[in-house]
């Protein structure tokens, strides 16, 4: 109540309500696809953020090999991409998916240009498409 209170002064009920937004998706559980844009701005302060060229086709491995690159890479390699992928370990937009190539939609870009990558419990990056 303390650190609602304390944002809603300091930020605004806007800030406070991207802010609660952000912390049920990490912290409980939240469904990716219900973000709105400011927490979706707020999450790129929280999370590392990468980069993928959009193209006609853009498949789970074009946005998961977009988060091997710099040094908050969510996967060592790419060996370790695939055996994640193999254990299940690896959700896009909160939905497991496993080895095989599926193209990404534009209904699966959530406010039509990010992608919420998740590895394991814990780890999350965005992908801007």
């Amino acid at each position: 109540a303390l650190a609602a209170d304390v944002t809603r002064r300091v930020h605004g009920d806007k800030a406070l309500g991207a802010a609660e937004e952000v912390s049920a998706l990490l912290f409980g559980g939240a469904d990716p696809k219900s973000l709105s844009r400011d927490a979706l701005l707020a999450l790129k302060l929280e999370i590392p953020v990468f980069t993928v060229e959009r193209k006609d086709e853009l498949t789970t491995y074009d946005v998961l090999e977009a988060t091997l690159v710099g040094p908050e890479a969510l996967f060592s390699s790419k060996a370790d991409m695939r055996r994640m992928l193999q254990q299940g370990g690896v959700y896009l937009n909160g939905r497991r998916i496993g080895p095989e190539r599926e193209p990404v939609s534009s209904d699966d870009l959530l406010d039509g240009e990010f992608v919420l990558v998740r590895k394991g419990a814990k780890t999350y990056g965005l992908v801007q498409a």
